[in-house]
């Protein structure tokens, strides 16, 4: 009997790897965040966003009909997704779905085109990043910028034998534009309407061969940012990639520590949040630089995530930021509840 692969292998650790697996995704994700902290930009490439609600909810009823309805594939489901957040405050949450025709995703190297946003890598290492959202109200967000690498290094976290994050090069310098138009149904409120933003960037690769719906606890991913290195937090697995020597332009390379067990979402998300409230991450001391691919256990360091405080939020997931100590720039953490997600979807 032929069969049909749930994905391919690409030559490039952020080339498409065309997930074919019903409920299934890959992600790219990619953040901003200013140097005074107060502006930070969130953009995610999506094939098959977990969060899709309509995705889901073709998922759901596939999964209880599988015989009566067709299974859903995440070329289905392209879409572009943006979040600007201004002092604590989101200024504008914009989602565009891409037809398949206007979508191209290398497997050779990064190179994305999702419409009229699109992703590709220079030969020089950086990565050009432009992005276009509007919704019907006539409000569009667009962003032109330049990932710069702080360091370079491959390195990979399975939070599930399902899913895996590829971290290529996750810590940037970044310098662009941004430029608000609030059409005529008004709402996006951000002064000046051109603005420049330099500051921290981060990037994520995320490989998905199965629904997050299939799964019944809440699932974190968080991250906190660095002059010199990342904190990674996917689930019960936590990694630290910092810089190696650098001799003019780009680091060479990138030293990986692991730690696990990681924080919950519990511990990440009090009951009460706005009060003084803490959640720790256990972070390694430095060892010496490895292969890329390794990850190396060592012994565990505090790093504590201080004053959370929800700055999104819906049925199916939370946006939570906190003040980060030794500190390490912004600390950023999403709470995903698949339950929600699949009780809304399967009504």
């Amino acid at each position: 009997m032929p069969t049909i692969p749930l994905f391919t292998s690409p030559t490039h650790p952020d080339g498409s790897h065309r997930v074919g697996a019903p409920g299934g995704g890959e992600s790219w994700m990619f953040d901003v965040h200013s140097v005074d902290g107060r502006t930070t930009l969130l953009v995610g490439f999506h094939l098959g966003d977990p969060l899709n609600f309509q995705y889901a909810r073709r998922y759901m009823r596939y999964r209880a009909m599988p015989t009566r309805f067709r299974p859903p594939l995440p070329a289905e489901f392209a879409s572009v997704s943006t979040i600007l957040i201004e002092d604590d405050r989101v200024a504008a949450r914009l989602v565009n779905s891409v037809p398949g025709p206007e979508v191209v995703a290398a497997s050779d190297t990064l190179r994305l085109r999702f419409g009229a946003s699109h992703v590709e890598s220079r030969p020089d290492g950086t990565v050009h990043v432009s992005v276009r959202a509007s919704d019907r109200a006539g409000r569009t967000l667009s962003a032109d910028l330049i990932f710069t690498p702080a360091f370079r290094a491959t390195h990979r976290l399975a939070r599930t034998p399902h899913e895996t994050i590829i971290l290529n090069d996750p810590l940037h310098r970044v310098e662009g534009e941004l430029q608000a138009f609030n059409g005529a149904g008004g709402g996006m409120t951000t002064a000046p309407r051109v603005r420049q933003i330099a500051g921290l960037g981060y990037h994520e690769h995320v490989v998905a061969l199965r629904s997050l719906l299939d799964e019944r606890e809440p699932i974190t991913r968080g991250r906190a940012l660095g002059g010199d290195r990342v904190v990674v937090v996917h689930g019960n697995q936590t990694i630290t990639i910092g810089g190696g020597a650098s001799g003019g332009g780009h680091a060479r390379s990138g030293v990986a520590w692991a730690s696990r067990p990681s924080i919950s979402a519990e511990r990440l998300l009090p009951q009460s949040v706005g009060q003084d409230a803490q959640a720790t991450v256990e972070t390694p001391a430095e060892i010496e630089p490895g292969r890329h691919d390794d990850v190396t256990e060592a012994k565990p360091l505090p790093w504590r995530a201080d004053r959370p405080r929800v700055i999104d939020s819906s049925f199916a997931s939370k946006l939570v930021r906190y003040d980060s100590h030794p500190p390490l720039g912004s600390a950023l953490a999403q709470i995903i509840y698949p339950r929600r997600l699949a009780a809304r979807a399967f009504i």
